[in-house]
């Protein structure tokens, strides 16, 4: 997730020198940052190759906000099932791309979990029904300097914090309706959506 940005600048070399840019200085810094981190905190081999998930969860976002849900993966998980959702600033709303503002800066491609359950050391799975971001998860770095790249490293070094390996799949649109709900419904309540989703995706316990 960290190398987005430095791919960018070694295809825009000047005279046969790299342009040191502030994106790259905060790479760098993530780099530097790592390398004191490994000499204290070394990494577990759990955090690197995958393991039965312990939670499994769809996510969405629309042109108002974001949100998903988190199911446990295994009859031995501690985590209760989890309703999430965040509802966009205008300054965001504004800027989105669509079909109404195909002129808009920032595309709603992309953890709240790990707040509830203890992740270490384990897998977790969320799920996506944009399949760029998908892909861009898998490869962990994009060609262009942008906000995916931001998102990318964030996503690295929260994992690296938390001590957890994600595994993003691929939920097809029409079967991703509970995190359609989540980031549209924003007419309800907190309340009134638990209601919603008890009477709607009614689960083995309240959610």
């Amino acid at each position: 997730g960290l190398f987005s940005t430095l791919q960018t600048a070694l295809q825009f070399t000047e005279a046969n020198r790299i342009r040191i840019t502030p994106e790259m200085h905060d790479q760098l810094a993530d780099f530097e940052l790592l390398a004191n981190d490994l000499r204290s905190r070394p990494t577990a081999i759990a955090e690197l190759v995958p393991d039965h998930p312990v939670a499994i969860g769809p996510h969405d976002a629309s042109g108002k906000g974001m949100g998903g849900a988190w199911f446990p993966a295994t009859t031995n998980s501690n985590l209760s099932r989890l309703l999430w959702r965040a509802k966009f600033p205008e300054s965001i709303q504004s800027e989105l791309v669509s079909d109404s503002n195909p002129t808009g800066t920032i595309n709603n491609s992309q953890f709240v979990l790990v707040q509830h359950v203890d992740c270490s050391g384990r897998t977790i799975v969320p799920l996506g029904d944009n399949i760029a971001q998908v892909a861009w998860q898998h490869k962990g770095s994009v060609t262009t300097a942008t906000p995916t790249a931001y998102l990318l490293r964030l996503n690295s070094l929260h994992q690296r914090h938390f001590r957890y390996l994600a595994k993003p799949d691929y939920l097809p649109g029409p079967l991703n309706l509970m995190a359609d709900d989540l980031s549209r419904l924003w007419h309800l309540t907190d309340s009134q959506l638990l209601s919603y989703f008890n009477i709607k995706y009614p689960q083995d316990q309240p959610w």
